[in-house]
């Protein structure tokens, strides 16, 4: 994993700048796109299952309920007709004449028929014989309304005269001691319950079946699972038949089924509707689909924007680059045409002085360099700058050096390794372990190799020379023959502490250009606050975490009042002054580490509270009001008090999920409003009571007792 990083972390060091913004460009831009279609089709395959869920439930219990109505309906139709005394009386014509118009009335009543109190036929409604060798006395509904005198109803039967599915309904009539004198029977179609079903469903993906007390198939939109002998998979019958009416998922025959049940009181049945958890998905799938092609387009579309933005972006600061490099060369001269108001301008105008810096102090440098090169080439010391690696080799020496090693030329010392100047390999690594703990090593006695392998004593001394981010690059030291060490070493001294004052100095300037560089790039150049990009990036950052710990963050918008007629009136610049007193004020007047202040632009200045309530800012709002107004800065045109004030609008919350930290922005910027019509010189909460006084004796309905119109 290391060395994948590495690897990793060196293709991306070896990238242009262009690549590297077009690559960070398309990060920043896909990976939010790939999170939130992930998110989306997480909580989209979450919504349809519940979607699918609370449409079974709902279906079953629409289902049951029609379907239980509809022998309810029956049933209180039967009730009135056993009540009749000439139906009671058994009278066989009259039974056949009310069963004829039962049947008449009732389309999905197939026939219904009177039987005896033993079990046989005696009327019936479709106008055929009556067959008194029909036993009824062995049905299941007989015998229950026999036994308790109440309605049955039965399973899904098939009639004995006419041969067709159907549900059966039994009543009994009772004679005048209450005792059971027969039944009024009605076969209700099995075709008529199916079609009640089908027009319910809303999809041909769903399917519906009916379960006995049992636990039997006895309806099924599918015929060929309405079998007695099919017993149910799962629970979803066993809680209808329970009396309860919900929603469950469950495996059955290797798949996931999402079922709705419900309970049918009239006939004492379980009805069931169930949907495939892969059919349900079927349209999740068609929209993860769309997810994808939408993504293609993004990223095309992305790659395309982070490629001109990053040509862009790449291209002038290629041009700053570029003249760095000429710079770097010796062209002092070289300038940067300032063309934009942007980071970018500033940064070139930056250049600009600091070329000029430069300039000036590599001309007073290159004459003490004169002296200190003079001194080195014609000491009898040999001076060098050597790389750190095991290969490394030397990147400067004096001509002394090259005397001292007796070569014929600088060039054959420079392309030397180091390991194969020394004559004892013991003697190069004690150096380089004494140099890399130490930073240093003085007077390191060992034997070296001159030119043809001649060993030779000498005493050498070295210092480690860093980087900016203290990584250590090369060194830099002295070679002296012992024989000569007196002299040398007073040389070895002077040349070492004239070359460590010039490094030492030129890495303090170069340090001190990068922090000037990096503090104008975030800080307003006025004021000294930060400017409106670090206010902008800390607001931004500062709003996700608020969100991510649900706390509350605060912000301040603040407006010096009537400023433009204090430029009008004392010029402009004693309001840049003006300015930098009151971003003084400001700043004293902001108590935690966390809280930022910066200049929003112009006379407005803008304060960040992190985890403060609306309470909070505006005591910070108050004090900073008082401190501004404490100043008494003269403003002869301020119609509060002649002295320069400033107004002061407030807003804070706990950062929804789905809003923009502009929210908070444009509330504190309303709040502002509102405190300069009210009157200035005041605190505003937004969505707070206004109209509070202030100590200059500006009127509690919020309104000053001078107006000035058209200034700020």
């Amino acid at each position: 994993m290391i060395r994948l990083f590495r690897w990793s972390r060196s293709r991306w060091d070896s990238l242009n700048l262009r690549r590297k913004l077009s690559v960070a460009f398309v990060l920043m831009t896909l990976t939010p796109l790939v999170l939130s279609s992930v998110f989306t089709e997480w909580e989209t395959t979450k919504l349809m299952r519940r979607f699918v869920f609370e449409r079974n439930r709902s279906l079953a219990l629409n289902i049951a309920h029609d379907v239980d109505q509809l022998f309810a309906e029956k049933i209180r139709m039967m009730k009135v007709v056993v009540t009749d005394p000439a139906f009671r009386s058994m009278q066989v014509d009259h039974q056949t004449k009310v069963l004829q118009e039962m049947v008449a009335n009732y389309a999905d009543i197939h026939i219904s028929v009177v039987i005896d109190s033993s079990g046989r036929q005696v009327a019936r409604s479709d106008g055929l014989p009556v067959a008194p060798v029909i036993d009824y006395s062995d049905r299941g509904y007989f015998a229950q309304v026999m036994q308790n005198k109440k309605t049955a109803v039965s399973d899904v039967l098939v009639s004995k005269s006419a041969g067709w599915p159907g549900v059966v309904i039994a009543e009994p009539i009772f004679g005048e001691d209450r005792s059971v004198r027969g039944l009024l029977v009605v076969n209700i179609g099995l075709s008529s319950i199916i079609r009640m079903i089908d027009a319910a469903l809303v999809d041909q993906q769903s399917y519906v079946y009916v379960v006995n007390k049992a636990g039997q198939v006895i309806i099924h939109t599918d015929p060929l699972q309405a079998k007695p002998e099919a017993l149910i998979c799962g629970g979803p019958a066993e809680k209808a038949l329970a009396g309860e009416t919900g929603w469950l998922e469950y495996r059955c025959d290797g798949q996931s089924i999402l079922a709705g049940y419900s309970y049918l009181p009239n006939a004492d049945w379980g009805l069931v509707t169930e949907h495939t958890l892969a059919s349900a998905m079927a349209e999740v799938h068609d929209v993860q689909k769309a997810n994808v092609f939408i993504i293609i387009l993004a990223v095309l579309l992305a790659v395309l924007t982070s490629l001109s933005i990053a040509q862009t972006l790449a291209g002038r600061i290629g041009e700053i680059s570029q003249a760095s490099l000429r710079v770097a060369a010796g062209d002092f001269n070289t300038r940067l045409a300032v063309a934009r108001s942007d980071e970018i301008g500033e940064l070139a105008a930056n250049f600009n002085r600091m070329t000029e810096q430069l300039a000036q102090r590599t001309a007073d440098l290159c004459a003490s360099e004169t002296k200190f090169r003079s001194l080195v080439e014609n000491i009898n010391v040999g001076v060098y700058q050597a790389s750190l690696e095991d290969d490394g080799r030397f990147i400067q020496v004096n001509p002394a050096m090259v005397q001292m090693f007796g070569y014929p030329a600088m060039v054959l010392l420079l392309k030397v390794p180091l390991r194969e100047i020394y004559f004892d390999e013991t003697d190069r690594r004690y150096f380089l372990d004494q140099l890399q703990q130490y930073g240093f090593v003085r007077h390191h006695e060992c034997r070296l190799r001159r030119y043809g392998g001649e060993p030779f004593w000498c005493s050498r001394s070295a210092v480690l020379r860093t980087d900016n981010d203290g990584g250590a690059t090369w060194m830099e030291g002295v070679i002296e023959d012992i024989s000569e060490r007196k002299l040398a070493e007073e040389l070895m001294h002077k040349t070492k502490q004239d070359l460590e004052l010039q490094v030492a100095e030129r890495t303090r300037e170069l340090t001190a250009l990068n922090e000037e560089l990096h503090q104008l790039s975030l800080s307003d150049g006025l004021t000294g606050l930060g400017n409106r990009r670090s206010l902008d990036e800390l607001l931004e950052q500062e709003w996700k975490r608020a969100r991510r710990e649900r706390s509350e963050v605060a912000m301040l918008m603040i407006d010096l009042d009537f400023f433009k007629l204090f430029n009008d009136t004392y010029g402009h610049l004693a309001g840049d002054e003006c300015l930098k007193t009151v971003a003084a004020a400001i700043r004293r007047m902001i108590q935690r580490p966390t809280d930022f202040a910066g200049r929003y632009g112009g006379e407005e200045f803008s304060v960040v509270l992190p985890t403060t309530d609306a309470t909070g800012a505006q005591q910070v709002g108050e004090r900073i009001r008082r401190a501004v107004e404490s100043l008494a800065i003269p403003h002869q045109c301020s119609l509060l008090g002649g002295v320069v004030t400033v107004s002061v609008g407030v807003a804070a919350k706990v950062p929804a999920r789905d809003e923009s930290v502009q929210m908070l922005v444009e509330e504190a910027d309303h709040a502002l409003y509102q405190a300069k019509a009210a009157g200035r010189n005041r605190v505003v909460l937004f969505g707070g009571v206004q109209g509070n006084s202030d100590e200059k004796g500006n009127r509690n309905d919020g309104r000053p007792k001078n107006a000035l119109d058209g200034t700020t």
